[in-house]
């Protein structure tokens, strides 16, 4: 597998560099290797339009397989309190790790700073990241509440054995196995130092199953969207309107917007300039949105799930005259006691939800079916490879 490790030091640099490539040398490139340089979120070169860019060229490179990713010091693993975290950028690690879910990279490397001896790299602080741009919602369920159970043994005031290190470690990893994915300490490679996290697919016609089921929308780069072009009827090409709720839907972000919000959105999180919004928000498709959240509809029953939008793990009240939903027990459980409402049937009252709008003050929950919890059980792979034939419309697509 032919290498790249760039000299660059900023994403605005490695575009420059990517776009002087001999189309042979392009060609022959599998893996690229992306510095600890190209993270600093308070570096010009790495702002949010120039990360974007970059992003959407690595993912539009069809002959790339594989990305080396710097990560900031592990708050657990190096056993510091504070760190990189609070002026690390993570654009690039989203769109990257979020493509690696629909099959788009064979292996993603992530590269930390100092070598951590501690084997259990589960439980390490960083990993939550992974897990949340990767995983199914509930994957993530399970792996907070394994973890969550083994902390809370270890308060003094516990009067519960605590788990093993080790075997907390092990369940986590077979949760990640179940949804065909591996995670593992390495040594570093050319280009790398520290601990390197290896995310692979546990085999190739996993990878094939995912690239089969999903489609992966290549998002295009604040630079390569026609803004001055969208006439008035247009919206730009990362926008899906939802006319029946009034709202418009992000669907790199996974967040709906009235006319009075979408413009703060464009410009903090699209690289947009004010001019740009304006000439957005004015269009007559989004004319036809609600003004301010006040005038939004949002589903009143169950409905299939929103492609783009988060689906959360929540709960709703059992009376069949009560329409209050959650995401939290905590939440469920304090309503049940203020109506008197039954808080003894948490089966019936569990359901899966999501929401238009992640702004507090605006959120609103509504029950749906998902539409993807992929799952692929370690003892059943030959019935798999079955049902990745039927996907793929050829008995012959596994050999």
């Amino acid at each position: 597998m032919a290498s790249l490790i760039p000299t660059s030091q900023s994403c605005r640099e490695l575009l420059t560099e990517l776009e002087l490539l001999q189309p042979t040398v392009r060609q022959s490139v599998r893996s690229i290797t992306l510095s600890r340089s190209m993270m600093w979120s308070d570096e010009a070169g790495n702002h949010l339009r120039p990360a974007l860019h970059l992003a959407a060229v690595l993912l539009d490179w069809k002959e790339l397989e594989a990305i080396t990713i710097a990560m900031p010091e592990d708050l657990t693993a190096g056993q510091k309190e504070t760190g990189d975290h609070d002026y690390w950028s993570w654009t690039l690690h989203r769109r990257l790790l979020a493509a690696f879910t629909q099959g788009r990279w064979q292996e993603i490397r992530l590269v930390h700073p100092t070598t951590y001896t501690d084997p259990n790299i589960f439980l390490y602080h960083n990993i939550k990241y992974v897990e949340e741009w990767i995983l199914p919602l509930e994957p993530q369920r399970l792996l907070g509440i394994r973890r969550s159970h083994y902390w809370n043994t270890l308060d003094a005031g516990s009067h519960r054995q605590p788990a093993s290190r080790e075997r907390v470690n092990q369940d986590c990893e077979h949760i990640w196995a179940e949804r065909g994915i591996v995670i593992q300490a390495e040594n570093p490679g050319p280009g790398e130092m520290g601990t390197v996290l290896a995310v692979r697919w546990r085999a190739p016609w996993i990878r094939e199953y995912r690239q089969a089921a999903t489609t992966f929308p290549i998002p295009k780069p604040p630079s390569l969207i026609p803004w001055q072009l969208l006439s008035s009827i247009e919206v730009p090409p990362f926008l899906q309107l939802l006319p029946q709720w009034r709202v418009a839907l992000c669907r790199e972000h996974g967040d709906c917007f009235t006319q009075d919000d979408l413009g703060h959105h464009l410009i903090h999180h699209h690289g947009a300039t004010e001019d740009e919004s304006t000439d957005v928000c004015f269009s007559s498709p989004i004319q036809e949105l609600a003004k301010t959240w006040k005038d939004v509809v949002h589903p009143q029953h169950r409905i299939t799930a929103i492609p783009c939008l988060q689906v959360i793990d929540g709960y709703q009240c059992t009376d069949i005259f009560c329409q209050f939903r959650t995401a939290t027990m905590t939440s469920w459980i304090s309503h049940c006691r203020k109506t008197g409402h039954s808080s003894f049937e948490m089966k019936k009252s569990r359901m899966f939800c999501q929401t238009l709008s992640s702004c507090p003050t605006n959120v609103r929950y509504f029950a749906v079916y998902p539409l993807d919890d992929f799952s692929f059980p370690l003892a059943d792979d030959q019935k798999n490879i079955k049902d990745l034939r039927r996907l793929q419309g050829s008995e012959d697509a596994c050999g």
